[in-house]
């Protein structure tokens, strides 16, 4: 019987790392391109301006960023733009001008509502789980001394 309640344990503890580690994975995958149009920031020299999609988890590095005079600026000359956190550096050219308006197009992959929730859920529940096999695993080491629970 000791070897048998080893063994539900094991199966228990795999069963949950495996559980965790494939909603977490398939939380990662969950995204679906989505496009902004005209999102209007500020010209900041020197720091970076974030683009405001809260959604965003990666951008592409497909934008179009255009002055007040809606003409387009060219990235590495006129701004950077950083593809991981969204932040756009502008830099002092004749084309940029502090404190006036830019207006940013660009792509990027989303977390949809349904991914959101589900790692709600898994936040909820995972501390739990952990509890539980806690529990079982000092219980089978009660049991298998000889202290039972």
């Amino acid at each position: 019987m000791k070897g048998n309640l080893w063994m539900i344990v094991v199966v228990v503890v795999f069963v949950g790392f495996f559980l965790t580690m494939s909603v977490n994975l398939g939380f990662e995958q969950a995204t679906t391109p989505e496009s902004t149009e005209n999102e209007t920031t500020t010209v900041e020299y020197g720091t970076g301006v974030s683009l405001t999609s809260a959604n965003a988890v990666e951008y592409y590095d497909n934008e179009t960023i255009r002055n007040d005079s809606f003409y387009e600026l060219r990235e590495g000359t006129d701004y950077e733009f950083n593809t991981t956190t969204g932040n756009v550096t502008f830099y002092n050219t004749t084309h940029t001008v502090e404190g006036e308006a830019a207006f940013a197009s660009y792509t990027y992959e989303a977390r949809d509502a349904a991914a959101k929730n589900s790692s709600q859920v898994l936040g909820i529940f995972a501390p739990l789980f952990g509890l539980f096999i806690a529990l079982a695993a000092v219980g089978a080491t009660l049991k298998t001394i000889g202290g039972g629970l």
